[in-house]
């Protein structure tokens, strides 16, 4: 797991979905099920319910959602998936109906390029591969395995954009919250910036 700042925003970045879940209250799951077959959110926009799916970019047989194993390379395994592609100067954006605190995705092959593929969310851009794969990013044994990006913010948002010069790619199983975390009340804080500032004490008069 790691930790980013932005701006004012407290952010928690994931590369596993079992910690991912575990952190997050009011979790909803989208699987894309019942949109088998349904697009084009590629030059247009798809409605899922609680948000939409839109880019500006139009490439024939992309931008739909599908099902089987190994289709264009995807190894979501039978499992409905969205097949998307996105360019220079176009943006595969998620755009959700409530602001959210906690975003989550399951994404294949993106990423997999010479030149970088990002996830913007809060103004900061994230490279989920390179979370996935321990710094290093993909690379030719492990760019077919599918992976997981979450990131929880303690401010609110409500777009997520995908960007990249080149890239068609694989989603699935969308997860997000609309539940705030709770902050830390006031009496509990101070009680351990005491309890901290008491053992700095005691280490130094040991010392």
């Amino acid at each position: 797991m790691a930790t980013a700042s932005i701006a004012t925003a407290e952010t928690n970045t994931f590369a596993d979905r079992v910690a991912f879940e575990a952190s997050v209250a009011g979790l909803v799951t989208e699987d894309f099920h019942s949109f088998n077959g349904v697009g084009d959110f590629h030059a247009g926009t798809v409605d899922i319910g609680p948000f939409t799916i839109q880019s500006n970019i139009s490439q024939a047989g992309r931008g739909t959602f599908q099902t089987g194993a190994e289709v264009d390379g995807l190894t979501f395994n039978g499992s409905v998936y969205g097949d998307a592609v996105v360019a220079t100067g176009s943006l595969l954006t998620f755009t959700f109906d409530e602001t959210i605190f906690a975003f989550g995705i399951d994404l294949d092959e993106f990423g997999d390029g010479p030149d970088p593929s990002t996830i913007g969310i809060l103004g900061e851009t994230f490279e989920p591969d390179v979370l996935a794969f321990g710094g290093g990013g993909l690379t030719t044994s492990d760019d077919s395995e599918p992976y997981f990006f979450g990131l929880t913010s303690n401010i609110g948002f409500t777009t997520v954009t995908f960007a990249a010069t080149g890239d068609g790619f694989g989603f699935e199983i969308v997860s997000f919250s609309s539940v705030a975390p709770v902050p830390l009340p006031a009496p509990l804080a101070m009680l351990a910036f005491s309890v901290l500032g008491l053992f700095i004490y005691r280490k130094r008069q040991s010392a």
